[in-house]
């Protein structure tokens, strides 16, 4: 706006210039100017046909051109324009043009950077020539008029130069009733058509001495791909598409450009935008906005509609960034002089209102491209709804969406559109077919979905920045194929036996999976926290599945770690068989699970009791002489075992019988050197065998299959370098599922 009053004076001074010349004399005037344009106003000036009628003021230009500086290009050309004056109305200080018509103008615009081609001609009203002989504002001294102003078949291109974009008009319509530097309104129409599609009518009212302007635009049809090299400043696009109209009402005053007010609709059609890589980026049907009423200077937006229809995008997930950023121009950090920069405390409080708010039929696809096999879930049908969306308190909007592969999610939101610091959200995912999840799955644990409905519950508090959530997992039928050994999962758990643990009678799992974390934190991750606290859960399930069954049965679990026995014990006591009865309960629980039960035995401790034991019974003969060679009775052996290892008599018997080396060796020492070696360790293995049957046998009775019973003792090995209790070790593995988190030595010797 502040370009028109220079212009008008700058156009005013020419055509005041050539009616001047044309009252003396057409021919003469047409050849001086062909001339001597370049004198003039610095440009080469070609007029074909100047013709005048002093007497009616009517005066006619045709043909006329008026070149760049280079004298080759064409800037404006145009076939006719006529001009009516009415000449006596000089007489009384007023300049009256009853009619200004101009045929087919043709106006070249070029633009490089900030520098216009005909900054040099708006600079003509700033020289001393010129501003001699034309007043400031002509309305000072002269009442000026301008009546019945018409272009016909006009043509502007615009070129900016730097960007390479390219805007054409054709088919120019301006219509003006009049023009008045007076108090009175201006009233102006004009209509054209774009070349690349389009057709554009406006009705201006603007009042010069004022500054006040009302403006109308109806925008039909018009394509948006020209905008795209204004954009590409900041995104890296390829291409954007799109047919805009618009109805719009402004009011405002053009001496303060921000103190405007406009309301009014605005429609987008086949919008989408490509990214540099041709691959579509966004997308969308319909685009419909209501404007109650913008005030940018107040910071006022109210909206009473703002819909969308059909929007088809996504986001993808790289392992160095993602496509969002992907989309962004490379930034130059840029030093901010802040000395230079002023606060102002005044500002108004941006206010924005949206009464009716609505998205719909809408896709969104997100990939996850950070796995080892790619992860893709397919968002459709699309529908939000928000009423009365403030900056000013809070929000409520309902989200709903069904997915590919069945299932429906719907979340509520309740907050600050600009401030996530106190939120609420429920979301709800039902019937989501589990193998979408396959990538996850064998990322994470090495192991195929193949089966499976889940449903999830997430409530979601967010307090100060602080998330309070609970979520509830419910999966039905999951199962899940062989394991894959490559590539190496993050997590080497048996994920069969995990889920099959954690089922119900029904075939269900659920699981609780609370939240907690600061949003602000670079560490947060909601996706991480709930993957790692679900395979925290598997972990400690799968490595402990003796300890999970023994809650769900309300046994004790610190009495099933492990079953400790003596080391030449060859029966089982009560104790210990409650423990084996209580194991055969909870296999008996899970069927499709084998009970794993591997016997340690500390050799060194097994051979010096049965070398004691062979001690006190030669004692015990020494002392009843009567008794050798004879079969010993139970009542025997039973005071056999309750000789005091300790008893001086004892000792001094075991002391006698060693050679005279082995006087002063320990009292172990000395044992192992009254009994036969080999005797000794058949011995052991004979009892570690008979545990074992034993074991096997009793369990068999309680009902326990012998296809879910796998008992053995620690290979030769293990054996010999076992320096633990002696003990049975308890384990449930799922059938082709071994368990691939190996026991501790710590445990193993506890």
């Amino acid at each position: 706006m502040k370009l028109i009053k220079p212009f008008i004076i700058t156009l005013s001074s020419i055509i005041a210039f050539f009616i001047l010349i044309a009252l003396i004399l057409p021919s003469i005037a047409k050849n001086y100017i062909n001339q001597h344009g370049k004198e003039l106003i610095g440009r080469q000036i070609n007029i074909k046909g100047l013709y005048l009628n002093i007497f009616t003021g009517h005066t006619r230009i045709t043909d006329f051109q008026l070149l760049e500086p280079n004298d080759q290009d064409k800037f404006v050309t145009f076939d006719t324009l006529t001009v009516d004056i009415a000449l006596f109305h000089l007489l009384y200080n007023e300049l009256k043009i009853n009619r200004i018509d101009l045929i087919n103008p043709y106006i070249n615009l070029l633009q490089n950077q900030s520098a216009f081609n005909f900054d040099d001609l708006l600079a003509l009203g700033k020289t001393d020539t010129l501003a001699a002989s034309t007043p400031t504002d002509p309305s000072d001294n002269m009442s000026i008029a301008l009546y019945d102003i018409g272009i016909h078949g006009g043509h502007i291109l615009y070129k900016d130069l730097v960007r390479n974009s390219v805007w054409q008009m054709e088919n120019l319509s301006l219509q003006i009733p009049g023009i008045y530097f007076s108090g009175k309104n201006t009233d102006v129409g004009i209509n054209l058509n774009f070349n690349n599609g389009g057709n554009l009518q406006t009705a201006i009212q603007y009042n010069m001495e004022a500054g006040n302007y009302l403006l109308n635009i109806d925008l039909q049809n018009f394509s948006i791909a020209p905008i795209r090299p204004y954009l590409t400043d900041f995104l890296k696009l390829n291409a954007i598409d799109g047919i805009l109209s618009a109805q719009l009402k402004i009011e405002g005053n053009v001496d303060h450009i921000t103190e405007l007010s406009l309301n009014g609709q605005l429609g987008l059609n086949a919008f989408s935008v490509t990214d540099h890589k041709n691959k579509l980026a966004l997308s969308a049907d319909t685009l419909f906005i209501d404007i109650e009423n913008i005030q940018p200077e107040k910071q006022i937006f109210y909206f009473n509609t703002i819909a969308v229809s059909g929007i088809n995008t996504g986001f993808e997930l790289y392992h160095k960034g993602n496509s969002f950023t992907d989309l962004l121009q490379d930034q130059t950090t840029t030093t901010i002089d802040t000395t230079t920069q002023t606060t102002s405390t005044n500002n108004p409080k941006l206010d924005f209102k949206v009464k009716n708010f609505r998205i719909n039929r809408s896709q969104f696809i997100f990939n996850d491209k950070t796995l080892h096999t790619p992860f893709t879930l397919n968002l459709e049908n699309i529908n939000i709804s928000a009423d009365n969306l403030t900056l000013n308190g809070k929000n409520k909007a309902l989200i709903k969406s069904t997915l590919k592969n069945g299932g429906t999610i719907t979340l509520n939101w309740q907050g600050e559109i600009d401030n996530l610091t106190n939120t609420d959200l429920l979301l709800k995912i039902q019937n989501l077919d589990l193998k979408t999840f396959t990538p996850y799955s064998l990322q994470y644990f090495g192991y195929p979905l193949t089966k499976g409905i889940l449903s999830f519950n997430s409530v979601n508090n967010i307090s100060n920045n602080l998330l309070d959530g609970r979520n509830n997992l419910n999966i039905a039928k999951c199962e899940v194929d062989k394991k894959h050994k490559e590539p190496k999962p993050e997590y080497n758990i048996p994920l069969k036996t995990a889920l099959y643990l954690i089922k119900d009678v029904n075939d269900q799992i659920k699981i609780e999976l609370p939240i907690k974390g600061n949003i602000t934190s670079p560490e947060f991750s909601y996706k991480k926290i709930i993957f790692k606290t679900l395979t925290n859960l598997l972990v400690k399930v799968a490595v402990s599945p003796v300890n999970f069954l023994a809650n769900s049965l309300g046994l004790s679990p610190d009495k099933l770690k492990n079953i400790p026995f003596e080391a030449i014990q060859n029966d089982f006591t009560p104790e210990q068989l409650t423990q084996i009865n209580q194991l055969a309960e909870i296999i008996k629980a899970k069927p499709e699970m084998t009970l794993i039960l591997e016997q340690f035995v500390n050799l060194s401790q097994s051979k010096t009791a049965l070398a004691l034991l062979y001690a006190k019974k030669q004692y015990y003969l020494s002392l009843h002489p009567e008794k050798i060679g004879q079969p010993l009775l139970p009542i025997d052996y039973s005071k056999i075992y309750e000789i005091n290892a300790q008893n001086n008599s004892f000792t001094t018997y075991v002391a006698s019988q060693v050679t005279e080396d082995l006087k002063t060796a320990s009292f172990e020492t000395q044992l192992l050197s009254l009994s036969d070696k080999q005797q000794i360790s058949d011995l052991t293995y004979r009892l570690i065998e008979k545990r074992n049957s034993l074991l096997a046998n009793y369990l068999q009775r309680q009902g326990v299959p012998e296809k879910c019973l796998k008992i053995s003792t620690a290979n030769q090995e293990k054996t010999l370098e076992y320096t633990g209790k002696n003990q049975y070790t308890i384990q449930m593995v799922f059938e082709n599922d071994p368990l691939d988190i190996p026991l501790t030595t710590q445990e193993n010797q506890e």
